[in-house]
């Protein structure tokens, strides 16, 4: 058979019929009220894949009152509990509904409300897409900085996943970060950034090592995990002071 009488593969009916459902909200048995936002969702969809969802719909949490068909999630934003609804129907990262908030910061949010919900393919997705956008140049350095100070506030401090993805990019960049006021005052702010930094193993082995000072101040010793001395940039900024990390 030649290659122009081949029949491409069709999509399937069923991956259609749920991107439908969503579009649509035919047959919906459930609205999720979120500040001024609802939508209308099917629990069939919700139920496999988030744990969190599936316990929403027990019935067993002030959020959630399934038998009246509506669970109200009033501290989330409806813009990323969107993403996240839009992904549950076509296993996609859409971020359109962020208007016109930076790439990078609302990754971080859609990350940290997949981690919330338990939907482990969309968290994926949000840290590649941080990966991708996430920029410490000149041009983007003001939302990278945004990003940061989303991954302090929204994340679990306990998961490190994006942590990883920008402390490379800022010791990469360290030269140029390390004179500039808004990095400067980020890295003081932080104790989180100082901890990761202070990890990777290039910062004791490059162009850092020579820049950290403090370790053994109080005439302690400690684990590197424990403690953050204080960093001297080249261009002399002390970024960030020496602390403990429990």
């Amino acid at each position: 058979m030649s290659q122009q009488n081949k029949t491409a593969v069709p999509t399937s009916s069923l991956m259609l019929g749920v991107k439908e459902l969503y579009a649509t909200g035919i047959y919906s048995d459930l609205t999720i009220s979120c500040g001024a936002r609802t939508f209308k969702v099917h629990k069939s969809i919700l139920h496999p894949q988030s744990s969190v969802f599936r316990t929403l719909l027990s019935g067993n949490f002030k959020e959630a009152s399934p038998e009246q068909g509506t669970i109200t999630l009033n501290d989330d934003d409806p813009k990323v509990l969107q993403v996240l609804l839009h992904h549950l129907y076509n296993f996609t990262f859409d971020d359109r509904s962020r208007g016109a908030e930076a790439e990078a910061p609302f990754a971080v949010r859609v990350y940290a409300i997949a981690d919330k919900y338990d939907v482990s393919p969309l968290r994926a997705m949000a840290a590649q897409k941080l990966t991708s956008v996430a920029d410490p140049g000149p041009e983007g350095l003001e939302n990278f900085i945004a990003a940061i100070y989303a991954i302090d506030e929204c994340c679990n401090p306990k998961d490190a996943t994006l942590w990883n993805i920008v402390s490379p990019k800022i010791v990469a960049n360290i030269d140029a970060l390390a004179d500039d006021e808004r990095f400067f005052a980020l890295i003081q702010e932080l104790p989180a950034l100082n901890k990761a930094l202070l990890k990777r193993k290039s910062i004791t082995g490059g162009g850092m090592a020579e820049g950290w000072e403090g370790a053994e101040e109080d005439g302690q010793e400690y684990p590197d995990d424990q403690y953050i001395g204080t960093y001297r940039g080249r261009g002399g900024h002390h970024l960030g002071s020496g602390r403990r990390l429990g």
